[in-house]
């Protein structure tokens, strides 16, 4: 649940800038018809084959009917109706939280091998609490720096790590545009749908397309403060909320 959960928000955070690439591959394969079809030009010269050559020249030139899969794959990418989330976008909303200094996110999964919810709060830099209940079975953890508490039975035990999962956990702006750039370089799509309402807040859905059909998803961003909202995974399985950014949040080591 808890990789599922992450996995999602980083995929649908960590996303392309526009459709823009699936030009440049129509290019090139109409540059190589071409070169097809100017070499049997000069077979048709030298003689009588003439109408031999001609034959030959129309049927190299319908095997790059490919072109109608370069069709196809565009069309799926533009599928999204709204006009692409401009770069001027992403980077006010990674900025906005990138400055957060807390928050909390609930987490909803209706998946079949992995139902529940995780409550996961956040104090920069290195600073979560996450309780979850997953198929019946509940888990409370505080994450301090390296350290990591876990409560079982009601027992607090303690283990030191040499790397700060809930560091790793809190997005890197920077970090996630390089993403962005990766994603879009897959030709992977991020439109502007709907303006929506979540939970009184008004905000602006991003849609995010992926030939992974696991990946895609829908952030909603606030239209007053840049920051998300709410995601949602493109199945309805996985619902993530944000809210009391910048609230007081209290994380102490319980032992």
């Amino acid at each position: 649940m808890k990789s599922r959960s992450l996995i999602t928000a980083g995929a649908v955070m960590i996303l392309a800038l526009s459709a823009c690439s699936g030009g440049s591959p129509q290019p090139s394969q109409s540059t190589p018809s071409n070169g097809s079809a100017a070499a049997p030009a000069a077979t048709t010269a030298p003689a009588s084959p003439t109408t031999a050559a001609p034959t030959a020249a129309p049927t190299p030139t319908k095997a790059p009917q490919p072109t109608t899969a370069p069709t196809s794959t565009a069309t799926t990418r533009e599928q999204p109706s709204g006009p692409a989330v401009g770069t001027s976008d992403i980077k006010a909303m990674l900025q906005a939280w990138g400055k957060a200094k807390s928050y909390r996110m609930n987490v909803e999964s209706n998946e079949q091998d992995s139902s529940g919810t995780v409550v996961i709060e956040f104090v920069r830099p290195d600073r979560a609490h996450i309780k979850a209940n997953v198929q019946g079975e509940t888990v409370d953890m505080i994450e301090i720096g390296q350290d990591v508490y876990v409560n079982a039975e009601g027992q607090w035990t303690k283990m030191s790590l040499q790397s700060s999962p809930a560091a790793a956990m809190i997005p890197n702006p920077q970090t996630t545009e390089d993403e962005i750039n990766k994603s879009l370089q897959e030709g992977n799509s991020l439109t502007k749908g709907n303006l929506a309402t979540v939970d009184g807040q008004q905000c602006q859905e991003w849609v995010y397309k992926s030939a992974d059909s696991n990946e895609g998803g829908t952030v909603c961003v606030g239209l007053s403060s840049n920051l998300p909202v709410q995601i949602k995974t493109s199945d309805g399985k996985v619902t993530m909320k944000f809210s009391d950014w910048d609230t007081p949040i209290t994380i102490e080591p319980p032992i």
